[in-house]
C-alpha cells in the first residue's frame, strides 16, 4: 500500500513541492545569517565608538577665527552685540 502511495504521480509532485521550499527556505536563512555577520564584522562596537569619540571631539569654534577655540575668563561678562534687536517696542507699535 505504501508504494502504491507513493507511485502516485501527485504525491511525487507534492513531496518535491515540499523539499524545495524547505530546501529554499533553509539556503535563504543561511544567506541571511551569513550577511549579518559580514555585516556585524564591519561595524565598530560601542566601546570601540566611544573611544573614537573622545579622541575626535571638536572644541568650539568662533565663527569669525574658524580653528582656534573661544576662552572666556570666568569673571568677565559676555560681549553684547550692538546690533539693535529688530522686535518693536511698545513705543514703536503703530497706534
Amino acid at each position: 500500500m505504501f508504494s502504491h502511495l507513493l507511485s502516485t504521480r501527485a504525491i511525487q509532485v507534492g513531496i518535491a513541492f515540499f523539499v524545495i521550499v524547505v530546501g529554499g527556505s533553509l539556503l535563504y536563512r543561511w544567506h541571511v545569517v551569513e550577511t549579518t555577520k559580514a555585516e556585524l564584522a564591519e561595524r565598530p562596537t560601542v566601546r570601540q565608538h566611544a573611544e573614537t569619540l573622545n579622541d575626535t571631539r571638536i572644541a568650539p569654534l568662533d565663527v569669525a577665527t574658524p580653528g582656534e577655540v573661544i576662552t572666556t575668563p570666568e569673571d568677565t561678562e559676555p560681549q553684547r552685540s550692538e546690533a539693535r534687536d529688530t522686535a518693536l517696542t511698545s513705543e514703536e507699535l503703530p497706534k
